[in-house]
């Protein structure tokens, strides 16, 4: 059976907004209106902890009532990470069975009735990143920021996974290409996959090969639920459907050119914004140390930096080969843009590229 009803894939760049947040209430640490990278911090807060159970009985291989005969510790006191929490001596010597600390922190208690130990792992502290380049365009109380961002989006139908973010890669030469071991070297190592058609079997092997996510365009009904049923698995969104089709030319030819590019896959809408599992394609660029004339063409999406028309976004209808006079009485190397309509020149060192013409 073969069922194919895709979401939108918008291969225009588009305005998003994404909130990026902390479990629980902590502090800010980004402003309003401040343009910030993919890696950078825009929140801090207290980690939440759940505490680690600890079956000494079993590991030391004794009876519970045994266990306290073999403790080197007691409830209330700070062990370091590998510390030995009760140790049982084997014949002669031989074959010392240890119970040790798997983390750094707190012996909470030990529950005799059980030969278990209640360990409190020591507080560490919870970041959140932007994950996307763009400007801080909102807070949300105390737990977090709202990224406001351009970007090309493709939604799917399924998804599984954790929210991950890693450098796109394009899978074989075709559109329903079908995902193998072959694929993957390791050069996909951390990296989110776009290919054709997926089975439980190339995701397993997707997994060994420690790919961030895949973006497939299709997947049987079949092996999706053999893909739902495993233990662990990269991040997967299924594009257009449950059969063996794959990816339709239109979103081949438009995803596939972007391979290089750093994306964010939301498998299973970690963002409240999200109403389908998405992959984000930010084509925010960074203004710092860049050529802006570099990759102007006909197209190309830039934001105006300087002037009344500043900081809106216009797109290029023509990029000038020579400087000409402008309106500022300067010779400046120039592009037009439209402006409501009409079309306008500006020089090219008042502009900031955002995203390459397609």
């Amino acid at each position: 059976m073969k069922f194919v009803a895709g979401r939108r894939i918008e291969l225009r760049p588009i305005y998003v907004r994404r909130s990026r947040l902390l479990k629980s209430d902590g502090r800010i640490v980004a402003r309003l209106g401040e343009r910030v990278g993919p890696d950078r911090v825009v929140a801090r807060g207290p980690k939440e902890i759940e505490p680690i159970v600890m079956n000494l009985a079993q590991e030391l291989g004794v009876a519970v009532r045994e266990v306290s005969r073999y403790l080197q510790c007691r409830p209330g006191v700070r062990v370091g990470l590998d510390q030995v929490l009760a140790t049982r001596g084997g014949p002669l010597g031989f074959r010392t069975r240890i119970a040790r600390a798997p983390v750094a922190g707190t012996v909470r208690e030990i529950l005799e009735e059980t030969g278990e130990l209640v360990l409190i792992p020591e507080a560490v502290e919870d970041v959140v990143t932007a994950l996307l380049p763009g400007e801080v365009d909102g807070h949300v109380g105390r737990r977090g920021v709202i990224i406001r961002t351009m970007a090309l989006q493709a939604q799917g139908l399924a998804g599984t996974g954790p929210l991950v973010s890693g450098t796109l890669a394009a899978i074989g030469q075709t559109a329903d290409h079908d995902l193998d071991a072959a694929d993957l070297g390791a050069m996909v190592r951390g990296s989110v996959l776009l290919v054709g058609k997926i089975s439980a079997d190339s995701v397993v092997a997707a997994n060994h090969a420690k790919v961030a996510g895949i973006v497939a365009g299709t997947c049987t009904s079949a092996e999706w639920k053999k893909i739902k049923r495993l233990e662990v698995c990269p991040s997967i969104i299924v594009l257009e459907g449950f059969g063996d089709a794959g990816l339709s030319a239109l979103a081949w030819n438009g995803l596939s050119r972007c391979a290089g590019w750093n994306v964010a896959l939301d498998a299973a809408r970690a963002h409240p914004e999200a109403d389908w599992p998405e992959l984000l394609i930010p084509v925010e660029a960074s203004t710092e140390g860049t050529d802006t004339a570099a990759g102007l063409t006909a197209g190309s999406l830039v934001r105006v930096s300087r002037g009344p028309l500043a900081p809106r976004i216009f797109e290029v209808v023509r990029v000038g080969r020579y400087p000409v006079r402008l309106g500022s009485g300067i010779e400046h190397p120039w592009v037009e843009i439209m402006v409501d309509g009409r079309r306008h020149r500006v020089s090219q060192r008042a502009i900031e590229s955002v995203a390459p013409g397609w």
